[in-house]
C-alpha cells in the first residue's frame, strides 16, 4: 500500500497504548492500558455504519492512521490500541510496506469494545 504523506500531513496527536495484566490477589488478573507513546499522525476517516448486535446498537467507524516509523511505532501490533481525540481504536490491520518504510499505516476501528 503506497502512502502519500509528508511531514506536514501529520497534524493529529495519537497515543499508543498496550495492555498490562497485574495479579489481583485472588488468582486472577486485572487488565489496564498504559501509554507507550504519543506521536503526530495523519488520521483519515474511511467508513462508518450502524448495526445491532446482541440487542445493542454499535456504530463502528474505520480510520486509516499513518505514523512516522521509529523504534516505538515499528513495534506496534494488533494487540495495541490507539487513542485519538479521547476515543480508543482497535488496530485491525497493519500494512506491510517492507523492512524499513518511512511511514507506517494502520487500519483501525472505533466504536466497538476494546
Amino acid at each position: 500500500m503506497a502512502v502519500k504523506v509528508g511531514p506536514g500531513d501529520l497534524d493529529q496527536r495519537v497515543t499508543i497504548r498496550r495492555s498490562v495484566k497485574t495479579p489481583d490477589g485472588y488468582g486472577g488478573n486485572t487488565e489496564t492500558w498504559v501509554d507507550v507513546a504519543t506521536r503526530w499522525a495523519k488520521v483519515l476517516p474511511l467508513s462508518g455504519r450502524e448495526r445491532d448486535m446482541a440487542e445493542q446498537t454499535e456504530s463502528p467507524r474505520n480510520y486509516r492512521i499513518t505514523l512516522r516509523r521509529d523504534s516505538v511505532t515499528a513495534a506496534i501490533n494488533e494487540a495495541n490500541i490507539m487513542v485519538w481525540r479521547g476515543s480508543q481504536m482497535n488496530i485491525r490491520f497493519i500494512a506491510d510496506a517492507g523492512p524499513r518504510p518511512l511511514y507506517l499505516t494502520f487500519d483501525c476501528e472505533l466504536g466497538v469494545a476494546v
